[in-house]
C-alpha cells in the first residue's frame, strides 16, 4: 500500500496538493490553527513518505525550494523535523544546471561522509539518501536515451563526477557503511521494514552510480585495479541480499543483487582481456575473480554469497535454448567468449581450488547446491577446466578412502558429490580423461572400499558404494 501511495503522489506534480495543508502563510492565526490540524499532521506524514520513498530529482527540483523552506519553518510536527534530515543537501544547490551541481554535491557528500559515524549509519542516511539521488539525476543518464546531443551531455557529466573524484567518496561510503551496519545485520533489524528501505534506498542510486563511472572507464579500455571497490561490493551483497524470498524486501533485494552482478561482469570484459596477452594473470578480470574468491574463504558468513555471485558470472551450461536460432558470428563469439572465462580461471586456479575443496566439507544443502551448480558450470566450459574440476574431486573421494585428508569429508559424502557432478556430460568426460590417465587416482582404493564392504556382510553399506560408484563413472 505504500508503495502505491509514494508512485501516485510523487507522479507529475500531484504532491503540490498536499503542501497547502502544511505550508505556513504568515498569518498567525492561521498558522496557529495549522499547527493543530489533524489534516495538517496526516498531510505532513504523505509527504515525508513521498521523499523517503521516491525522492529523486525531479520531485527535488521542482519542489525542493518550497520542502526546504518547510522544513526550516517552526513546527511541533515531527514529521516535518524529520523532513529537514533529508532536506538539507538542498541548501547546497546553489549552481543549477546540466551538471553545475555535481561539484558542489560531491564535496558535500565527502563531508558527510567524513563526519558519518560506524555507531550511528542508520540516524545519519538520510542526507546521504538524497545526495545520491541528486547525484544520480544530474550524472546517470536515462536507459532509453539515444539522441547525440544527449549522450554527449551525459559524457560530459560523468566526467564531472570522475573529476570531482566521487568514486573515492562512494568508495568511503561503502567501506562505512559495511562496517557500521554489519553488527545490525547479524541482530536481525534488516527484517524491520523501516530498517530495511532505509538501507535499500541507499543501495539503488549508489550502485547505478558506481556502474555509471565504470561502464564509461571500461568504454575507453581503460582498466580499473583499485580492489576497494570490489571489497565494498562483495561485503554490500552479504547485508542486502540475506532477505527472506517472500518478505517486502524481496525485490529490492533481487534488484540490488543484479546491480552487483552487472557491475562484477563488467570486469569479465572481453575488450580488457586484450590490454595483458602476455600474462592474464594480471588483467582485472582475473583481479576480480581473486578478491572474490579471496573474499568468499574470508568468513563462514561469506560462503554463501560469494558462492552465489559466482555462479551468475559464470556463462550457462551448453546447450542453451533460444526462440530464435544463433548466427555463426554469434556463435563464434559465445565460444570465444567461453574459453576467455577459462583461460582467466586458470589464472586463479590454486585459489579456485582452495574454495571448492573449503566448500566441500559443508553440510548446507543449499551451498552444496549453488557449489555442485558451480562445479557443472565450470566443468561446461572447455576441456582443461573439465579436467581440473574432476581431478580436483576425484582427488578429494580418492584421499578420504585411503584415510587421509580432513576427516570431516566422509568417504560417501566425497563419492556422492563426485556421482552427482558425474551425471552432466561435460563432467563425465572430465572423470573419465583423469582415469585413462592416471588409472590409480581412484578405481584402485574404491574397488577395495567395495570388496571390503561385500566380505563385511554390510549390505547396505555395499549398495550404497556400488550404486555411487557405478553413477560416478558409468556411461
Amino acid at each position: 500500500g505504500k508503495e502505491a501511495v509514494v508512485s501516485v503522489l510523487s507522479w507529475v506534480e500531484n504532491i503540490e496538493c498536499l503542501l497547502p495543508f502544511v505550508e505556513q502563510q504568515g498569518n498567525k492565526e492561521h498558522d496557529n490553527k495549522l499547527k493543530k490540524s489533524v489534516s495538517s499532521r496526516y498531510a505532513a506524514v504523505l509527504i515525508l513518505l513521498t521523499v523517503q520513498g521516491n525522492g529523486d530529482g525531479p520531485l527535488l527540483e521542482k519542489f525542493g525550494d518550497r520542502l526546504l523552506a518547510l522544513s526550516a519553518g517552526e513546527h511541533n510536527n515531527l514529521s516535518v523535523t524529520d523532513l529537514a534530515e533529508w532536506m538539507s543537501p538542498l541548501k547546497c544547490l546553489s549552481n543549477v544546471g546540466d551538471v553545475g551541481p555535481i561539484p558542489a554535491l560531491v564535496e558535500q557528500l565527502k563531508l558527510q561522509v567524513d563526519d558519518l559515524s560506524t555507531a550511528r549509519v542508520l540516524s545519519e542516511l538520510p542526507a546521504i539518501i538524497t545526495l545520491l539521488r541528486l547525484l544520480k539525476y544530474y550524472g546517470c543518464p536515462p536507459q532509453d536515451g539515444d539522441d547525440i546531443a544527449i549522450n554527449l551531455k551525459w559524457s560530459v557529466a560523468v566526467m564531472t563526477l570522475f573529476s570531482a573524484n566521487a568514486l573515492e567518496a562512494i568508495i568511503r561510503l561503502l567501506q562505512k557503511l559495511n562496517s557500521g551496519l554489519t553488527r545490525p545485520w547479524r541482530q536481525g533489524q534488516f527484517t524491520s521494514p523501516q530498517t530495511g528501505a532505509l538501507v535499500f534506498a541507499t543501495a539503488q542510486p549508489l550502485l547505478l552510480l558506481v556502474k555509471t563511472m565504470l561502464v564509461k572507464l571500461f568504454s575507453a579500455s581503460t582498466e580499473y585495479r583499485d580492489m576497494r571497490l570490489l571489497s565494498g561490493l562483495l561485503g554490500f551483497h552479504i547485508l542486502l541480499c540475506s532477505v527472506m524470498p517472500a518478505g517486502s524486501l524481496a525485490a529490492a533485494a533481487q534488484e540490488v543483487h543484479t546491480d552487483i552482478v552487472e557491475i562484477l561482469s563488467l570486469f569479465a570484459s572481453p575488450s580488457l582481456s586484450g590490454a595483458v596477452k602476455d600474462d592474464v594473470s594480471k588483467s582485472c578480470w582475473c583481479l576480480m575473480l581473486s578478491e572474490l574468491l579471496k573474499h568468499t574463504l574470508n568468513a563462514p558468513q561469506n560462503f554463501y554469497s560469494g558462492l552465489v555471485l559466482l555462479s551468475e558470472l559464470l556463462p550457462l551450461p551448453l546447450p542453451l535454448y533460444t526462440s530464435q536460432g544463433f548466427e555463426d558470428k554469434e556463435k563464434e563469439q559465445l565460444v570465444q567468449y567461453r574459453h576467455l572465462w577459462a583461460a582467466h580461471l586458470l589464472g586463479v586456479q590454486p585459489q579456485l581450488e582452495d574454495m571448492l575443496t573449503a566448500l566441500t566439507y559443508s553440510t548446507c544443502p543449499s551451498l552444496m547446491q549453488v557449489l555442485k551448480r558451480v562445479g557443472c558450470q565450470l566443468a561446461d566450459l572447455s576441456p582443461v577446466t573439465a579436467q581440473m574440476v574432476a581431478r580436483l574431486f576425484m582427488t578429494l573421494a580418492d584421499e578420504r578412502l585411503a584415510g587421509e585428508g580432513d576427516t570431516k569429508l566422509t568417504p560417501v559424502k566425497a563419492l556422492e558429490v563426485l556421482s552427482e557432478l558425474a551425471a552432466m556430460a561435460s563432467f563425465k568426460a572430465g572423470v573419465l580423461d583423469c582415469i585413462q590417465s592416471d588409472p590409480d587416482l581412484l578405481l584402485p582404493k574404491l574397488l577395495l572400499q567395495l570388496n571390503s564392504c561385500s566380505q563385511s556382510g554390510d549390505m547396505a553399506k555395499t549398495v550404497k558404494m556400488n550404486t555411487v560408484f557405478f553413477s560416478a563413472v558409468s556411461l
